[in-house]
Protein backbone atom coordinates (compact mmCIF):
# COMPACT_ATOMS: atom_id res chain seq x y z
CA UNK A 1 0.00 0.00 0.00
CA UNK A 2 2.78 2.15 -0.61
CA UNK A 3 2.13 5.16 -2.72
CA UNK A 4 6.07 7.19 -2.64
CA UNK A 5 7.17 7.43 -6.19
CA UNK A 6 11.05 7.11 -4.53
CA UNK A 7 9.99 3.66 -2.20
CA UNK A 8 7.33 2.36 -4.52
CA UNK A 9 7.25 4.02 -8.44
CA UNK A 10 5.14 0.95 -9.81
CA UNK A 11 1.87 1.29 -7.59
CA UNK A 12 2.66 5.41 -7.31
CA UNK A 13 2.84 5.79 -10.78
CA UNK A 14 0.60 3.02 -11.90
CA UNK A 15 -2.42 4.43 -10.31
CA UNK A 16 -1.99 7.72 -11.89
CA UNK A 17 -2.69 8.94 -15.00
CA UNK A 18 -0.15 8.81 -17.29
CA UNK A 19 1.81 11.86 -18.25
CA UNK A 20 2.51 13.66 -21.60
CA UNK A 21 6.50 13.29 -22.44
CA UNK A 22 7.66 17.00 -22.20
CA UNK A 23 9.09 17.87 -25.62
CA UNK A 24 4.63 17.62 -26.46
CA UNK A 25 5.18 14.61 -28.70
CA UNK A 26 4.61 11.22 -28.47
CA UNK A 27 1.14 11.20 -28.50
CA UNK A 28 0.23 11.34 -24.92
CA UNK A 29 2.55 8.33 -24.27
CA UNK A 30 3.79 8.54 -20.76
CA UNK A 31 7.31 9.41 -20.12
CA UNK A 32 7.59 7.09 -16.78
CA UNK A 33 8.74 3.94 -16.42
CA UNK A 34 7.29 1.66 -14.04
CA UNK A 35 9.52 -0.01 -11.64
CA UNK A 36 9.06 -3.10 -10.03
CA UNK A 37 10.28 -3.70 -6.51
CA UNK A 38 10.72 -6.48 -3.71
CA UNK A 39 8.73 -6.18 -0.78
CA UNK A 40 12.25 -5.89 0.76
CA UNK A 41 13.10 -3.06 -1.08
CA UNK A 42 9.86 -1.10 -0.53
CA UNK A 43 9.69 -2.15 4.07
CA UNK A 44 13.79 -0.96 3.75
CA UNK A 45 12.77 2.38 2.28
CA UNK A 46 9.95 3.21 4.09
CA UNK A 47 10.92 2.60 7.49
CA UNK A 48 13.96 4.99 6.29
CA UNK A 49 11.93 7.83 5.29
CA UNK A 50 9.22 7.60 8.22
CA UNK A 51 12.43 7.19 10.91
CA UNK A 52 13.47 10.52 9.41
CA UNK A 53 10.35 12.16 9.03
CA UNK A 54 10.36 12.50 5.56
CA UNK A 55 7.79 10.49 4.26
CA UNK A 56 5.64 13.37 2.97
CA UNK A 57 2.59 11.05 2.34
CA UNK A 58 2.46 9.75 6.30
CA UNK A 59 3.54 13.68 7.41
CA UNK A 60 -0.16 14.28 5.65
CA UNK A 61 -1.84 12.19 7.88
CA UNK A 62 -1.78 14.83 10.56
CA UNK A 63 -5.17 16.31 10.53
CA UNK A 64 -6.45 14.50 7.49
CA UNK A 65 -10.13 13.42 7.76
CA UNK A 66 -11.67 10.30 5.63
CA UNK A 67 -13.73 11.76 3.27
CA UNK A 68 -17.96 10.64 4.05
CA UNK A 69 -20.45 9.47 1.84
CA UNK A 70 -23.61 10.52 1.72
CA UNK A 71 -25.58 7.15 1.02
CA UNK A 72 -25.14 3.40 1.21
CA UNK A 73 -23.60 2.25 -2.43
CA UNK A 74 -22.00 5.45 -2.93
CA UNK A 75 -18.87 4.77 -4.75
CA UNK A 76 -16.19 7.21 -3.71
CA UNK A 77 -14.39 9.23 -5.40
CA UNK A 78 -10.93 11.23 -6.43
CA UNK A 79 -12.40 14.45 -4.59
CA UNK A 80 -14.07 12.23 -1.50
CA UNK A 81 -17.57 12.85 -2.47
CA UNK A 82 -19.73 9.67 -2.74
CA UNK A 83 -21.71 9.53 -6.11
CA UNK A 84 -24.85 9.03 -4.64
CA UNK A 85 -27.12 12.16 -3.53
CA UNK A 86 -30.48 12.66 -2.15
CA UNK A 87 -31.61 14.13 1.64
CA UNK A 88 -32.52 12.76 4.19
CA UNK A 89 -29.04 10.44 4.71
CA UNK A 90 -26.45 9.91 7.42
CA UNK A 91 -23.11 10.38 6.43
CA UNK A 92 -20.67 7.20 6.79
CA UNK A 93 -17.13 6.87 6.37
CA UNK A 94 -16.98 3.92 3.49
CA UNK A 95 -15.53 0.50 3.48
CA UNK A 96 -12.40 0.74 1.14
CA UNK A 97 -10.83 -1.86 -0.67
CA UNK A 98 -6.66 -2.23 -1.68
CA UNK A 99 -7.61 -0.01 -4.73
CA UNK A 100 -9.71 2.30 -3.54
CA UNK A 101 -7.26 3.13 -0.58
CA UNK A 102 -4.23 3.50 -3.57
CA UNK A 103 -6.44 5.59 -5.43
CA UNK A 104 -7.43 7.54 -2.10
CA UNK A 105 -3.79 7.66 -1.28
CA UNK A 106 -2.50 9.33 -4.42
CA UNK A 107 -4.69 11.52 -5.28
CA UNK A 108 -4.98 13.22 -1.49
CA UNK A 109 -1.04 12.92 -0.85
CA UNK A 110 -1.95 9.88 1.99
CA UNK A 111 -0.17 6.74 3.48
CA UNK A 112 -2.73 4.41 2.85
CA UNK A 113 -1.04 1.63 4.84
CA UNK A 114 -0.79 4.14 7.57
CA UNK A 115 -4.19 5.93 7.16
CA UNK A 116 -5.64 2.28 7.85
CA UNK A 117 -3.31 1.59 10.81
CA UNK A 118 -4.71 4.98 12.51
CA UNK A 119 -8.04 3.59 12.53
CA UNK A 120 -7.78 0.78 14.90
CA UNK A 121 -8.51 1.87 17.78
CA UNK A 122 -11.93 3.53 16.81
CA UNK A 123 -12.98 0.39 14.53
CA UNK A 124 -16.09 -1.87 15.21
CA UNK A 125 -14.77 -4.34 13.20
CA UNK A 126 -11.89 -5.66 12.59
CA UNK A 127 -10.50 -8.40 10.06
CA UNK A 128 -6.69 -10.00 10.56
CA UNK A 129 -5.04 -13.13 10.23
CA UNK A 130 -4.34 -16.03 12.97
CA UNK A 131 -0.77 -14.59 13.44
CA UNK A 132 -1.94 -11.65 14.46
CA UNK A 133 -3.74 -13.00 17.53
CA UNK A 134 -1.64 -15.60 18.30
CA UNK A 135 2.08 -13.55 18.32
CA UNK A 136 2.55 -12.16 21.54
CA UNK A 137 5.10 -9.60 19.59
CA UNK A 138 2.71 -9.03 16.58
CA UNK A 139 -0.30 -8.54 19.15
CA UNK A 140 1.97 -6.17 21.25
CA UNK A 141 2.91 -4.35 19.12
CA UNK A 142 1.13 -3.79 15.57
CA UNK A 143 -1.84 -4.18 17.45
CA UNK A 144 -1.15 -2.44 20.98
CA UNK A 145 -3.50 0.50 20.28
CA UNK A 146 -6.79 -2.06 20.25
CA UNK A 147 -8.49 -1.98 23.34
CA UNK A 148 -9.43 -5.71 23.72
CA UNK A 149 -11.57 -5.01 26.87
CA UNK A 150 -15.37 -6.33 26.23
CA UNK A 151 -14.23 -7.44 22.82
CA UNK A 152 -15.41 -10.54 20.67
CA UNK A 153 -13.29 -12.36 19.21
CA UNK A 154 -14.78 -14.33 16.14
CA UNK A 155 -12.39 -17.83 14.36
CA UNK A 156 -13.27 -18.26 11.43
CA UNK A 157 -12.41 -21.96 10.01
CA UNK A 158 -11.30 -22.32 14.10
CA UNK A 159 -10.81 -26.13 13.25
CA UNK A 160 -7.49 -24.42 11.77
CA UNK A 161 -6.56 -23.19 15.05
CA UNK A 162 -4.47 -26.50 16.66
CA UNK A 163 -2.60 -26.93 14.01
CA UNK A 164 -2.00 -23.22 12.70
CA UNK A 165 -0.85 -22.48 16.52
CA UNK A 166 1.57 -25.74 16.30
CA UNK A 167 2.68 -24.49 13.15
CA UNK A 168 3.77 -21.06 14.62
CA UNK A 169 5.88 -22.89 17.12
CA UNK A 170 8.02 -23.83 14.38
CA UNK A 171 9.51 -23.46 11.09
CA UNK A 172 10.49 -24.99 7.45
CA UNK A 173 14.12 -24.35 6.59
CA UNK A 174 15.18 -25.56 3.56
CA UNK A 175 17.94 -25.31 0.84
CA UNK A 176 15.86 -22.83 -1.46
CA UNK A 177 15.57 -20.64 1.76
CA UNK A 178 18.82 -20.20 2.67
CA UNK A 179 19.68 -19.78 -1.22
CA UNK A 180 17.16 -16.82 -0.99
CA UNK A 181 18.81 -15.30 2.00
CA UNK A 182 22.49 -15.92 -0.51
CA UNK A 183 20.50 -13.85 -3.25
CA UNK A 184 19.55 -10.51 -0.74
CA UNK A 185 23.15 -10.73 0.29
CA UNK A 186 24.34 -10.29 -2.87
CA UNK A 187 21.87 -7.58 -3.53
CA UNK A 188 23.48 -5.66 -0.85
CA UNK A 189 26.69 -6.66 -2.08
CA UNK A 190 25.69 -4.89 -5.32
CA UNK A 191 24.39 -2.00 -3.49
CA UNK A 192 27.52 -1.10 -1.05
CA UNK A 193 29.64 -1.61 -4.25
CA UNK A 194 28.02 1.26 -5.99
CA UNK A 195 28.26 3.43 -3.02
CA UNK A 196 24.87 3.56 -2.72
CA UNK A 197 24.12 5.51 0.56
CA UNK A 198 20.88 3.56 1.54
CA UNK A 199 22.68 0.60 2.68
CA UNK A 200 23.60 1.97 6.24
CA UNK A 201 23.75 0.09 9.48
CA UNK A 202 20.74 0.11 11.87
CA UNK A 203 21.80 3.52 13.74
CA UNK A 204 21.78 5.22 10.31
CA UNK A 205 25.00 6.56 11.01
CA UNK A 206 27.50 3.82 10.46
CA UNK A 207 28.20 2.40 7.34
CA UNK A 208 28.00 -1.35 6.63
CA UNK A 209 31.02 -2.89 6.09
CA UNK A 210 31.41 -4.81 2.53
CA UNK A 211 34.25 -7.87 4.36
CA UNK A 212 31.20 -8.62 7.15
CA UNK A 213 28.98 -8.83 4.29
CA UNK A 214 30.67 -11.03 2.13
CA UNK A 215 32.09 -13.43 5.20
CA UNK A 216 28.21 -13.92 5.17
CA UNK A 217 27.18 -14.80 2.27
CA UNK A 218 30.06 -17.09 2.73
CA UNK A 219 28.62 -18.40 6.08
CA UNK A 220 24.98 -18.82 4.38
CA UNK A 221 27.07 -20.93 0.94
CA UNK A 222 28.62 -23.25 3.55
CA UNK A 223 25.18 -23.44 5.47
CA UNK A 224 23.04 -24.13 2.00
CA UNK A 225 25.83 -27.23 1.13
CA UNK A 226 25.65 -28.96 4.30
CA UNK A 227 21.49 -28.60 4.33
CA UNK A 228 21.99 -30.26 0.62
CA UNK A 229 24.62 -32.90 1.33
CA UNK A 230 24.67 -34.06 4.76
CA UNK A 231 20.86 -34.07 5.89
CA UNK A 232 18.22 -36.93 4.26
CA UNK A 233 16.87 -35.62 0.74
CA UNK A 234 13.24 -36.40 2.31
CA UNK A 235 13.61 -33.76 5.50
CA UNK A 236 12.49 -34.26 8.66
CA UNK A 237 11.04 -33.43 11.86
CA UNK A 238 13.36 -32.36 14.75
CA UNK A 239 13.12 -30.36 18.35
CA UNK A 240 13.41 -27.35 19.13
CA UNK A 241 17.11 -28.22 20.32
CA UNK A 242 18.45 -29.27 16.84
CA UNK A 243 18.41 -26.15 16.01
CA UNK A 244 21.62 -25.59 17.81
CA UNK A 245 23.34 -28.91 16.22
CA UNK A 246 22.57 -27.77 12.59
CA UNK A 247 23.85 -24.55 13.33
CA UNK A 248 26.95 -25.78 15.28
CA UNK A 249 27.90 -28.09 12.19
CA UNK A 250 26.51 -26.53 9.21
Amino acid sequence: LCVHPRVNPRDAIGGSSSSSSGNGGGGGRSSRKKVARTAADINAGCNRLNKERKCKFRNNLDGFVMPEVESAGSAPSASGRGSGGGGGYTPHQPIYDMEELLHLGIHRSVCPFYLTRSHLPTAEIIFLPYNYLLDPDTRSNTLSEINWSNAVIVFDEAHNLESFASDSASFDLTGVDVAGCVAEIQRAIGYLQSGSSEVMAANGEVPISIDNVIRLKALLLRFEQYIDSDLPATGGSYTGEYIFHLMKEG
